[in-house]
C-alpha cells in the first residue's frame, strides 16, 4: 500500500443506507440532488461563501440573527422552525432540531417511513427555495405557503409516478 492509500473501515460508511434509499425515493431528481448536497454540506450557504472569501457577511439572509450554515438554514432559523411546525406528524419533533441536517435524515431513515423522508427534504427543499427568492429576487412566501409548496411537490410527484400510460387513445 502507497503512502496515500487508505483502507475502508470495517464499519463502512454510515450513510450508504441513505444514499441507497435517496435515489428512489419519490421525489423530482432536483429535490434528490439538493438533499444529497445539504446531507454533506454542500450548499451554498452565506457561511460557506464568507469561508470561500467571496462574501464578508456571514449572516442569514432570512432571519439575519446567525451564520447562516446549512444546519441554520434548514432546521434552526426562525422562519425554517415555523415552516416545520406544520409538520404535525415530524418524527423529529421528540428529539427537535438538535441534530445535523444529515443526522436527522438518518434518524428519519432508522425511526420512520420513506414517506416522511421524503416530505423531510421536500420540505426542507422549499425553504431552501424561499431563501433563495428572498435573496435573489424581491421576497419570498409564508411558512404556511412554503409548507404547502412541500407538500404539493410530493402530492403532485406521487400522482404523476401513478398514472397509468399504456392507455391508447382511438
Amino acid at each position: 500500500m502507497g503512502a496515500n492509500d487508505h483502507g475502508e473501515s470495517s464499519n463502512g460508511d454510515p450513510c450508504k443506507p441513505l444514499w441507497k434509499r435517496l435515489w428512489h425515493l419519490h421525489l423530482l431528481a432536483k429535490i434528490k440532488v439538493f438533499a444529497w448536497r445539504a446531507c454533506v454540506n454542500g450548499l451554498p450557504t452565506m457561511e460557506a461563501i464568507f469561508r470561500r472569501g467571496i462574501s464578508q457577511d456571514m449572516a442569514c439572509p432570512v432571519c439575519g440573527n446567525d451564520a447562516e450554515s446549512v444546519d441554520h438554514a434548514l432546521l434552526r432559523c426562525d422562519f425554517s422552525s415555523l415552516v416545520w411546525d406544520f409538520w404535525l406528524e415530524n418524527p423529529l419533533h421528540t428529539q427537535g432540531f438538535k441534530n445535523s441536517f444529515l443526522d436527522s435524515a438518518l434518524f428519519i431513515l432508522s425511526h420512520s417511513t420513506l414517506q416522511d423522508l421524503e416530505i423531510f427534504f421536500a420540505t426542507a427543499w422549499a425553504i431552501w427555495s424561499n431563501r433563495n427568492n428572498i435573496l435573489h429576487k424581491d421576497g419570498g412566501l409564508s411558512p404556511s405557503h412554503v409548507w404547502h409548496r412541500a407538500r404539493n411537490v410530493v402530492e403532485e410527484f406521487t400522482c404523476s409516478a401513478s398514472w397509468e400510460f399504456d392507455f391508447v387513445r382511438p
